[in-house]
């Protein structure tokens, strides 16, 4: 899992899931693994809200919403592969 996080001069860094866990825990003074599953807790009720077919909106994180996607192909070395 990625995170992408914007600057004011519209630079974007990426983030992965370690990192930020490890600035959970430093800015709030609790252990890894306690902020690892309060953001495991937040994405699961971002996913079930989504699923159940709602919009999220938060702010600092921004909008989060189902979208229909057309069929695309893809191609391997191999073979060519399709996805719905």
């Amino acid at each position: 899992m990625r995170f992408i996080t914007k600057n004011h001069s519209k630079r974007v860094y990426e983030i992965n899931r370690a990192v930020l866990i490890d600035k959970i825990a430093e800015g709030t003074d609790i252990t890894r693994a306690s902020a690892g599953r309060e953001m495991d807790s937040m994405i699961n009720a971002i996913t079930e809200d989504l699923a159940d077919g709602g919009d999220v909106e938060s702010v600092g994180f921004g909008p989060f919403k189902v979208s229909a996607r057309t069929f695309h192909k893809t191609r391997s070395l191999k073979r060519v592969y399709t996805f719905k």
